[in-house]
């Protein structure tokens, strides 16, 4: 078992919850948050060892979380992950330049993810 946990900030519930089992199942201890304000304020208490994020999220969005995040000594060198629905060039420019490890498209290959989680934290 890997033991290390992963924050899932998502809006999409079933997302959160499919999401949610597979990481748990494949060993890592899951998190989640419905909105980037409430990712925060968990991956400030919590400090977890990665962070899969969505981009498009009512409220504060990922892009706003992501940048939050850096913008925190405890929290800057989270490895984050970001997910969305829409493949757009200047979001993932701008996630990229935050300081994203990867940035994935919904639907994706669980096992992309899962690589992606490997190599940046085992």
């Amino acid at each position: 078992m890997h033991g290390q946990t992963i924050l899932v900030v998502d809006d999409d519930r079933d997302f959160l919850d499919t999401l949610g089992m597979r990481l748990t199942g494949s060993g890592y201890k899951v998190l989640t948050a419905v909105d980037g304000n409430q990712g925060m304020e968990i991956a400030r208490k919590i400090k977890p060892d990665l962070i899969i994020l969505d981009i498009m999220m009512p409220g504060k969005d990922g892009l706003a979380t992501e940048r939050d995040l850096v913008g925190i000594t405890d929290t800057m060198l989270i490895p984050v992950i970001v997910v969305t629905a829409h493949a757009d060039k200047k979001k993932k420019r701008r996630a990229a330049e935050l300081g994203a490890v990867a940035f994935l498209t919904k639907p994706f290959d669980d096992d992309v993810l899962l690589n992606l989680i490997r190599s940046n934290i085992g």
